[in-house]
């Protein structure tokens, strides 16, 4: 009986944390300065590119990188599948 108190009172500090950081990351994104606009925002322009605004400073985000990681691990999670699958078949 008291494992299953100590697992409760576990889960319940795990969601009081999670919650504490979700409002603190809402409180964070509203948070706006007079002179360079939000703290923090993203936006999407028509070509795909994509700028990330940070104290009024904006960045722009490598997205060909972004795909050629996705592809890269895509086609070794593809290899490693079709070699598990020709060790398991007789």
């Amino acid at each position: 009986m008291k494992a299953l108190g100590r697992i409760l009172l576990l889960l319940m500090v795990i969601a009081l944390f999670v919650m504490g950081l979700n409002v603190t990351a809402g409180g964070l994104s509203a948070l706006t300065l007079k002179k360079h606009g939000p703290v923090l925002s993203f936006s999407l322009k028509p070509d795909g590119d994509v700028l990330v605004t940070w104290l009024g400073t904006s960045y722009p985000v490598d997205t060909d990188y972004l795909k050629r990681s996705v592809a890269q691990a895509r086609e070794l999670l593809t290899r490693t599948a079709e070699k598990a699958q020709k060790n398991l078949l007789p």
